[in-house]
């Protein structure tokens, strides 16, 4: 087993942090999660969703690497979130109904292990609900990776037993996958 600390590569005085616009999701996207009650949100910026899945009841938590979002979503959000990375998620196996990554894999160092990561603390029929921002991002120096449409079938493909079961286009390649966890 390999023992990486993938934190010593992050930047995380390169990120701006991230102020996710709910509007944008709610009805559109995070109903799909309506029948689940534990939910990490992968790369959850300040934290407005995990405050407005809270405001329905759910049981969520919020994960990001940069300290700035853990301050800024105690300043704006009044709730806390913890520091942690993508490519190591502190929980069990199986422990959640559902994971959300909101434009979050393209800043993973290792894709394939982040999905991995992410696949094992979601429960067998969990739910996956994935954002990749469109093509205009590819050079992004915040990016390691652009993932499109055919890239993300095939990682998803590579780390097994998860199916997608829907995926919403909206622009150039970008895409919000549906993905259950077989």
């Amino acid at each position: 087993m390999y023992n990486i600390d993938f934190a010593k590569y992050l930047k995380p005085e390169l990120e701006v942090f991230s102020n996710r616009e709910i509007e944008r999701t709610t009805g559109l996207y995070l109903n799909w999660l309506d029948d689940c009650q534990k939910i990490l949100d992968v790369g959850c910026g300040t934290g407005n969703t995990v405050k407005y899945l809270r405001s329905l009841g759910k049981e969520i938590i919020g994960i990001t690497f940069s300290p700035l979002e853990i301050q800024q979503a105690k300043l704006v959000n009044n709730i806390d979130i913890q520091l942690m990375e993508m490519h190591r998620l502190d929980f069990k196996d199986e422990e959640f109904d559902a994971v959300i990554s909101w434009d979050n894999l393209e800043h993973a160092i290792a894709p394939y292990i982040a999905l991995s990561e992410m696949k094992r603390v979601v429960r067998k029929d969990g739910k996956l609900l994935i954002f990749i921002p469109d093509l205009k991002w590819l050079e992004n120096e915040n990016h390691f990776y652009q993932l499109n449409i055919r890239q993300m079938k095939h990682l998803i493909d590579r780390v097994g037993g998860l199916e997608i079961t829907d995926i919403i286009t909206r622009v150039d390649e970008d895409g919000v996958y549906k993905i259950k966890k077989l």
